[in-house]
């Protein structure tokens, strides 16, 4: 278990350097998702990072999708 100050130094990093993102969406929706994740090993959070990363990268390298 981590110590307090541990706990302490995790919370003021994330206050500086983690932003949370709320995204709504339809039930049916999220467990596609969710069955997409779990065939490629990964969580739903990991999942939409990484997609969210080849978007970005793709437009950034004028390719717009």
């Amino acid at each position: 278990m981590p110590s307090d100050s541990a706990k302490e130094a995790t919370k003021k990093y994330k206050a500086m350097h983690i932003r949370r993102v709320a995204l709504e969406m339809q039930r049916e929706e999220y467990d596609r998702l969710k069955r997409h994740a779990e065939n490629a090993g990964e969580t739903v959070n990991g999942y939409l990072k990484k997609a969210m990363r080849l978007r970005m990268s793709t437009e950034e390298a004028g390719n717009h999708v």
